[in-house]
């Protein structure tokens, strides 16, 4: 069973952690693809090894492989939202809100005004 392995992989071990990150790298490429800025897919793959170390097997009611699969790929999904958010959140490079607030503005000595 997949929680079997998961279980093994938190343990340690690494040849069951490679065959995990071979068995969902299609949902970690579908949404590392997609992630703004660079290395989306390594960012996945990280996001990806936190939820497994995170899962608590015994929480599971229904531990059947469909179940756990689902629960990847929704936890890997909200991964996603929660890095897009953060991308989005980063200042501008290059302008300061608050050169807005002082006479002039941001185009101060500009030779708009």
């Amino acid at each position: 069973m997949l929680i079997d392995r998961i279980i093994r992989a938190k343990q340690g071990d690494q040849e069951e952690m490679a065959a995990l990150l071979q068995q969902f790298s299609p949902l970690l490429r579908k949404w590392g693809g997609k992630l703004l800025g660079e290395d989306g897919i390594e960012e996945m793959t990280l996001a990806f090894l936190e939820i497994i170390q995170a899962i608590e097997p015994k929480r599971f009611r229904c531990q059947e492989d469909g179940t756990v699969v689902s629960y990847l790929a929704q936890s890997v999904r909200n991964a996603y939202v929660q890095r897009q958010k953060q991308f989005f959140r980063q200042p501008a490079i290059g302008f300061s809100l608050d050169s807005a607030d002082r006479p002039g503005g941001p185009f101060r000595g500009s030779k708009l005004f």
